[in-house]
């Protein structure tokens, strides 16, 4: 209580102080008169107040935000253990391939039913300079910062920072900004900006060809559309 009530008599003086110097001033100068320092002072005064104040305000707003986020994660139930099948050979095209379709002959890149909780290590490598990710379920390590990033839900954290992107549908987004990337068919769109990178194979071809990046082993569309945001964002 005792706060608030300070941070209502600072933002009256403030008021007082901008609203008293900016009138005497106005009326020394209609009338004449010399400049009142006095005057002066008190609307450099009032005015910084104002200023230290509304900036108070949006970091108060920008730290709720952050722990309405941090909420959410806290609040969401971790995965249940599923217990997994004998495995069985599996051909690794019936996971990841292109098939024709009967229609216009188009191909589809088919993302298998895979977890991001499976532990087994996937690289994307960028061709003709080596391995820049490597993704463990649901961690990805960024090797050329040695960052680390954790799916939780439709959330991306980054080990000791935070959240910093949010994944809706096929769609990423920065955690507290606009829409990035998203994955239609066998396309990587910018949100806003129409196509930008294709998925061919097991392959990330950008749009002019300048840059392509092979990925060892399938991946979900989570995944897909995170290695995606660390990419090219």
């Amino acid at each position: 209580m005792r706060r608030q009530s300070f941070y209502w008599t600072y933002l009256t003086l403030a008021i007082v102080l901008t609203a008293y110097g900016g009138f005497m001033l106005t009326y020394h100068f209609n009338h004449g008169n010399k400049l009142s320092i006095l005057s002066l002072v008190f609307l450099i005064i009032g005015s910084i107040m104002l200023l230290i104040y509304l900036v108070l305000c949006l970091l108060s707003l920008k730290n709720k935000r952050s722990k309405e986020i941090a909420q959410v994660i806290t609040n969401e139930p971790e995965p249940q253990p599923v217990e997994k099948p004998e495995p069985q050979p599996v051909n690794r095209d019936e996971h990841v391939s292109f098939k024709p379709t009967p229609k216009n002959n188009e191909t589809t890149y088919e993302r298998g039913s895979y977890s991001i909780y499976d532990t087994e290590d996937v690289y994307v490598k960028k061709v003709g300079y080596g391995s820049i990710l490597r993704v463990t379920g649901n961690r990805i390590l960024d090797m050329r910062s040695n960052t680390y990033y954790r799916i939780q839900g439709n959330t991306v954290n980054q080990d000791g920072s935070g959240p910093v992107f949010e994944i809706s549908g096929n769609s990423i987004r920065s955690a507290f900004g606009g829409y990035l990337y998203e994955i239609s068919g066998n396309n990587i769109n910018k949100t806003f900006g129409g196509f930008y990178a294709s998925i061919s194979g097991n392959y990330i071809t950008l749009f002019d060809s300048s840059e392509k990046y092979e990925i060892t082993d399938r991946l979900s569309q989570k995944q897909l559309l995170v290695i995606t945001a660390l990419l090219f964002a």
